[in-house]
Parts: C-alpha cells; sequence; structure tokens
C-alpha cells in the first residue's frame, strides 16, 4: 500500500493494538510524545484515532518507533499480529457462521408455526365440521327418502299400466 494512501483512525488504532498485544509490550500508544513522533499535528494528537489524516505510511512509522524502542524485529512481530488477526478472525467467522445457522433454524421454526396457523385457519372449526355432518346427514336422509318415494311411483305406475305399457317402455 502506498504510503500516502488515507487510512481510517479506528484502523491505526486497531494495528497499535494488535501490535503491542502480539509483541507482550506494555505501551500507551496514545501518549502525545509516541504520536507527536509518528508525525501527528499537535492539534490531532488529543483524539488521535478519530483524526482523518492517517496514512499507511504513518502507521508503518509508528510500528517502526514501537518495534525499535523495544527491540524487536519488526518483520516477526507483524508476522505474529498478522497470525493473530487471522485467528480471532477465523474463530470469528466460525462464530458468524454458527449465528446465521441459529438463524436459519429459528426462521425455519417461524416459518413451521406460521404454516401451522394458516392451516389451522384455513381449516373449519370443529364446530362448523358437526354442523356440516348434520346438514350431510338431513340431505343424505332427504335423497334416500326421494329415492324410495320414486322406485314407489314407479312401482305403482307399472302396477297401473299393466305388462304391455311396460314393454313399450322398456323398446321406447
Amino acid at each position: 500500500m502506498p504510503e500516502a494512501d488515507r487510512l481510517p483512525g479506528d484502523l491505526a488504532d486497531d494495528m497499535f493494538a494488535e501490535f503491542t498485544s502480539s509483541a507482550d509490550i506494555e505501551f500507551d500508544y496514545t501518549r502525545r510524545k509516541f504520536l507527536l513522533a509518528v508525525g501527528l499535528p499537535e492539534s490531532a494528537t488529543d483524539r488521535a484515532f478519530e483524526w482523518d489524516g492517517w496514512t499507511a505510511g504513518l502507521i508503518r512509522k509508528g510500528l517502526g518507533i514501537l518495534a525499535e524502542n523495544r527491540r524487536l524485529d519488526m518483520p516477526a512481530v507483524v508476522a505474529e499480529a498478522l497470525n493473530t488477526r487471522a485467528t480471532r478472525r477465523k474463530v470469528a467467522s466460525e462464530k458468524v457462521a454458527e449465528a446465521e445457522r441459529e438463524l436459519q433454524r429459528a426462521q425455519d421454526a417461524v416459518r413451521l408455526v406460521e404454516s401451522r396457523r394458516l392451516l389451522a385457519a384455513l381449516l373449519p372449526t370443529d364446530e362448523v365440521v358437526g354442523l356440516l355432518h348434520r346438514y350431510e346427514g338431513h340431505h343424505f336422509r332427504q335423497m334416500r327418502e326421494a329415492v324410495h318415494t320414486l322406485h314407489r311411483l314407479q312401482r305403482a305406475k307399472a302396477a297401473r299400466s299393466g305388462p304391455e305399457s311396460a314393454t313399450a317402455d322398456a323398446t321406447d
């Protein structure tokens, strides 16, 4: 990354914190003397990580100062910081994946409850089913009575008209 590329202050804060924690350094990188040595203007040292003037070069310079003051091998500390960050990201990614799976399970449960509610809303209540059975029974009895009446009337007609009329009806 080119030295002049602008970076957010919270990234500088994260990188200094990562560097000091991975190198087991107890150092207050928010101290004014350190921030001035890095190259921040005096006016920015009170709220250094809210300042919008951070660049890749300033962060590199700060990391170099930290490594030099503690007589640390900068590439080794940076590699360790990157490994630590990669491990944290992996753990965070696993947590996110588990949270997404849990969310999916919750959404599935909600869909199941909603489908059961919809099904319950679509199906008639026990009271309505009882009424339907009563009406169905009533209509069945009326139909059976009508069929019996029809058969009785047909037999009566056949008996009145005699056998010759029954053969004539059959040939029509």
